[in-house]
């Protein structure tokens, strides 16, 4: 018998001394560094010319990102991860990329939804998913821009494993949100949001993973593997409903949070956010403007500084942060903005 569910929606190598321009020539040797390590071809002297000119505005960024905060802290460089902490920058997988090309990665359409989410003030201190169990490691939505899918499929298999009990988590398909969800409105790798994503899983069900693995481009709806009853996690109405949080209900988002999983919407186009490596994430590297990607907040603590933090699970594979593992301020009023699939 089934149950119902209800669901909430490298170390950087100093180039330079601080005040220090880069050189010409470290800059080529960072290059080459990071051509080897993230694997990456050019197929014309043009287009690898063209990635060493955005590669040198990144690793700028990344520099004086870092220098910043060194002189916030008395001159002091980070020398630990993690969320003890200040934010640092580093070069990731993205370096040579244009914020354009980077945004057409990120796309999520923004949703209405009723805010009407109740919670008591008995919550932890503390929230992390991921040491539970109920997190799986974090994916990498490549050329696609279905971040939406991604965040949604994220969040129902933690929360169905946290229902369940059921270990190891299972997986469930990104791809068949991607390619079956477009009759709900959503536009598959071009795009979607949470509410359209979560009629659409409410009404078909959502398969598992190895059933309808992810390829990273839109194709054909499989309807006789999101049918059958073998692939499915969840079958259709096995989800009841979705609920809102308001944007600077930073309770409500804790006690939803600390209840599973829950996905949010974001501004994602700033360089800061974009070279993060580790620390906690202030209003300065969030930056402002339309909320054009989702995430999945997957915990919520305190650094032994006192600097309490949602802890957040982006899609961009695991040279972003740590391990795709990023740390947010929790105390910045609006940030994340998102929405609770309750």
């Amino acid at each position: 018998m089934r149950k119902g569910f209800t669901f909430v929606l490298a170390i950087t190598i100093p180039l330079a001394s601080p005040g220090e321009a880069l050189s010409e020539q470290k800059i080529d040797e960072a290059f080459a560094d990071f051509i080897v390590r993230y694997q990456k071809e050019y197929h014309s002297e043009a287009e690898r010319n063209r990635r060493r000119e955005l590669f040198a505005k990144t690793l700028m960024d990344v520099v004086a990102a870092n220098e910043e905060h060194n002189e916030e802290a008395g001159g002091s460089p980070p020398t630990v991860s993690g969320i003890s902490s200040k934010y640092v920058a580093d070069i990731n997988a993205f370096a040579d990329l244009s914020a354009k090309r980077i945004h057409s990665g990120v796309v999520v359409r923004g949703a209405h939804l009723d805010a009407n989410y109740q919670f008591n003030d008995d919550l932890p201190e503390s929230v992390d998913w991921v040491a539970a169990g109920a997190v799986g490691p974090v994916r990498n939505q490549l050329n696609c821009g279905c971040c939406y899918a991604i965040q949604a499929a994220t969040m129902a298999e933690g929360r169905f494993q946290i229902k369940t009990g059921i270990k190891p988590l299972i997986p469930f398909s990104v791809q068949q949100i991607v390619d079956c969800s477009k009759s709900a409105g959503n536009n598959g790798c071009k795009g979607g949001n949470l509410v359209d994503t979560w009629v659409y899983v409410q009404n078909q069900g959502i398969v598992k993973e190895s059933a309808y693995p992810y390829t990273a481009k839109d194709g054909k709806c499989k309807v006789s593997v999101v049918t059958s009853p073998a692939n499915q996690c969840l079958a259709d109405h096995d989800v009841k409903g979705w609920r809102g949080i308001l944007p600077e209900d930073e309770p409500g988002l804790r006690a939803a949070v600390a209840e599973g999983p829950v996905s949010v919407n974001i501004h994602a186009l700033s360089a800061r956010f974009r070279n993060y490596r580790f620390g906690v994430m202030t209003p300065k590297e969030c930056g402002e403007g339309n909320l054009n990607h989702a995430i999945t907040i997957v915990g919520y603590g305190k650094t032994p500084e006192n600097v309490t933090y949602w802890k957040v699970l982006n899609s961009w594979g695991p040279t972003w942060g740590e391990d795709g593992i990023g740390y947010v301020e929790r105390i910045t009023p609006g940030y994340p903005r998102g929405i609770k699939d309750g």
